[in-house]
């Protein structure tokens, strides 16, 4: 896993997020904590491990001050966690290539990512001063070799605090939704985290079945693969965790849009976090018809940007995630081919987050 920040404030909801992931000797965590450091002028690209990183911005102690909790954090925890602190200076116009770069040769299947707004003293969500920060988390997106997750911070528990947590995932359907599966399925095995799966699903509307036929057209052999792919990975949550108090798999039929914000506005005040994938086509196309036209941040998706917005989830974090799909010939170069969904794949991370 190779998790990025800008500045120390973005540390410690990245150790909660490792926190909550539930690191185990048998399913292990291997963290590249990647400083990104803007460089102007002249100067060539740097990296180096942060131990011995000296920078042409002389930014070598902020660096160390930062990276510092993540090695603490791996101290005080049990075996199940590495943490590898590193630092990278480039512009932010192709800062992108250098962490695309390091996932790649580090092997990681997960690249987290902090978005580009954070939290103020009132609770609101204010854009870092810097423009460059969504730009990279743009071509990231676009470029990455692995899996990608962006973090709206709005107030996650410290990774040291041991009081429980309450998790939603957010599941419409498809690929990305099945990654965020994947990132969730570790955090139901956390002693001290709820999860609730909460399944939108389109009310059976001759109307809501025209579109949906419609937006399909030509990819109905596609569509129902996803739709398999999709039963098939929900079939074995449920399995597994049949009985388990703390996790709860729930199914919301909706019929458009408004219903599904009324929903999740109905269930704000009762998670800390919401776990969602970058819906994109089949059922979303007709649960988020019309939302785009007012996106702000479409990098996040139509369900990402909704509840990283004030009017839904003020006060709830939200993890988006975007399953890895390789180039133009459905893998980037160089990389092995990424096992099917089915039964027994949970996600691009099925084991743990050493690499791909």
């Amino acid at each position: 896993m190779l998790a990025c920040f800008h500045s120390a404030r973005q540390v410690s909801p990245i150790m909660s997020i490792l926190a909550l992931s539930h690191p185990t000797k048998r399913s292990p965590i291997f963290l590249y904590a990647l400083h990104l450091i803007e460089l102007t002028g002249r100067a060539s690209n740097l990296l180096a491990a942060t131990s011995t990183c000296t920078t042409p911005t002389n930014r070598h102690t902020t660096s160390a001050a930062a990276a510092h909790p993540f090695l603490s954090f791996s101290d005080v925890t049990p075996p199940g966690i590495s943490v590898h602190p590193l630092a990278a200076a480039s512009p932010y116009a192709t800062m992108h290539e250098d962490v695309c770069r390091i996932a790649e040769e580090k092997h990681a299947a997960l690249i987290l990512l902090p978005f580009h707004k954070h939290i103020t003293v009132d609770g609101d969500l204010e854009p870092d001063a810097n423009p460059g920060h969504r730009l990279l988390n743009i071509n990231v997106l676009a470029h990455a070799p692995c899996s990608v997750a962006i973090l709206v911070d709005r107030g996650l528990p410290a990774a040291a605090s041991r009081q429980s947590h309450r998790v939603a995932l957010l599941f419409f359907g498809g690929p990305h939704d099945r990654e965020a599966l994947s990132f969730a399925w570790r955090m139901a095995d956390h002693p001290l985290t709820s999860l609730t799966l909460l399944r939108f699903l389109p009310i059976a509307d001759p109307r809501v079945l025209t579109v949906l036929t419609d937006a399909v057209g030509s990819m109905a052999g596609v569509e129902e693969e996803e739709r398999t792919a999709d039963e098939e990975c929900l079939s074995e949550f449920r399995r597994k965790y049949a009985g388990n108090e703390r996790v709860v798999y729930a199914e919301r039929a909706v019929a458009n849009g408004a219903d599904m914000v009324a929903a999740l506005r109905g269930i704000e005040s009762v998670f800390d976090l919401y776990v969602v994938g970058k819906c994109q086509g089949g059922a979303t196309s007709v649960l988020t018809a019309g939302m785009t036209e007012w996106t702000e941040c479409p990098e996040l998706g139509p369900i990402g940007d909704l509840l990283a917005s004030s009017d839904v989830a003020a006060t709830v974090s939200v993890l988006v995630l975007q399953q890895y799909v390789g180039g133009p010939s459905g893998q980037a170069a160089g990389l092995p081919e990424s096992p099917a969904w089915g039964p027994t794949r949970k996600g691009n991370f099925e084991i743990g987050w050493g690499g791909r």
